[in-house]
């Protein structure tokens, strides 16, 4: 019975957050990726320099969480506004995306391992294009 309970109490945290950031959908899943991903590769490039540091590590930790915190702002402004197409927690998203993105490709050129210039190309782009967005919008 106790393991049924923690199962249900973690499906209705992980439900909650996904309510809270405005769904599921192949862009939160990209970022998550993308997040995951950016993060290692620090972790990865703060041993290969002999400088690997808790406190560190934590406040990167907490500027991801930062992230979600922003997404979620995004997520709710779409419901206030009653949009339909989750055009703000997306735009955030992509945002988010580019910016990780081109991290790890930062972090994985420091690591030594050489990177397929169309992949830098595309994540300035993004990063590029949402920029002007804000821009006009801002």
């Amino acid at each position: 019975m106790a393991k049924f309970s923690i199962k249900a109490i973690i499906a209705a945290i992980i439900g909650g957050f996904i309510a809270l950031i405005g769904g599921w959908d192949k862009v939160m899943e990209i970022l998550i990726i993308f997040i995951v991903l950016d993060y290692l590769t620090g972790v990865g490039l703060a041993i290969k320099d002999k400088k690997l540091n808790s406190e560190i590590g934590a406040k990167g930790l907490l500027k991801k969480a930062a992230i979600f915190a922003v997404i979620i702002i995004a997520a709710q402004l779409d419901r206030i506004v009653e949009n339909p197409v989750n055009l703000f927690r997306t735009s955030a998203a992509l945002f988010y995306v580019a910016n990780e993105g081109i991290s790890i490709t930062e972090n994985i050129g420091k690591l030594g391992a050489p990177l397929p210039g169309f992949i830098i190309k595309v994540l300035e782009q993004l990063k590029s294009k949402n920029d002007e967005e804000v821009k006009l919008n801002g």
